[in-house]
């Protein structure tokens, strides 16, 4: 049953997201190619548009840029869209008469959610490459530091993963920030909009005191920096300050998840 509600979710969003991603590559090979084009020459002289292709690529770049405030904001109003129409308010009735337990109706909305955030990041960084491999010279100047990688994950491979999965946790952590603060506000009468914010920025501060009060060395033992630098890159890793922020952020996803699940099951007011 959870297949089908991501199926459900991932059908939702796909379309509107699916459009802006093509064209924000599509932008970027273009506004690659036209760079080569200009021969990467600069844009401006004495403060004029040096030519026609100049003025070109200005209006390419906003528009790049412009799909890319788009793709974020997108992707965080479907987030909480989604959410908080199809559990919070009159699609909510539909929702919570299906045959599936709450928790999974929380566990298909944050997946969905993980899986669209990790995608927009990907086609970011995908349009970057494809821009400055398009680009020519530029491209391949930039591209060619790339190569300083590899002695980077030799040397520092643990700590790269920890760091990855890390940033998946906390990127997990704040979607249920969002979610267990909807449902919080979801449990009042009225006002609800209002309540939730409420909820967010009280979590927030409770956060900020516990993480403060937490001991910086929690995990001293596993204290080992790696540091690793070229030419161009200098590069450090504290394995002991990753192992803890993956450790506290797990814990609050725990909490906020088992939140969501308890007040959107006992204490949703849906009137």
């Amino acid at each position: 049953m959870l297949g089908k509600l991501l199926k459900y979710e991932f059908r939702a969003v796909s379309r509107m997201l699916g459009l802006i991603y093509a064209a924000l590559l599509v932008v970027a090979m273009v506004l690659g190619f036209m760079w080569r084009i200009n021969d990467n020459s600069i844009l401006f002289e004495n403060g004029q548009l040096e030519n026609g292709q100049s003025t070109a690529i200005i209006i390419f770049i906003i528009i790049y840029a412009l799909l890319i405030v788009s793709i974020i904001v997108i992707t965080c109003y479907f987030i909480i869209e989604r959410f908080y129409k199809n559990m919070l308010l009159g699609e909510g009735y539909l929702m919570h008469t299906l045959p599936v337990p709450t928790w999974m109706h929380v566990a298909a909305k944050t997946i969905s959610a993980l899986v669209y955030t990790v995608l927009s990041v990907c086609v970011l960084l995908l349009s970057v490459f494809l821009m400055l491999s398009c680009s020519g010279e530029l491209g391949d100047y930039l591209l060619s530091q790339f190569s300083g990688l590899v002695p980077l994950l030799k040397e520092a491979g643990l700590s790269i993963v920890l760091t990855l999965i890390g940033a998946l946790v906390q990127i997990l952590r704040i979607i249920l920030l969002f979610y267990v603060s909807m449902t919080i506000g979801g449990a009042a009468k009225k006002n609800k909009m209002l309540y939730s914010v409420i909820a967010f920025f009280a979590i927030c501060i409770v956060s900020g005191i516990i993480g403060s009060l937490l001991p910086t060395d929690l995990f001293s033992a596993f204290s080992v920096t790696t540091t690793w630098e070229n030419e161009s890159v200098n590069v450090s890793f504290e394995n002991g300050a990753l192992w803890r922020e993956l450790l506290v952020n797990g814990i609050y996803c725990v909490i906020f998840f088992g939140a969501s699940t308890f007040f959107l099951g006992k204490k949703l007011n849906l009137e």
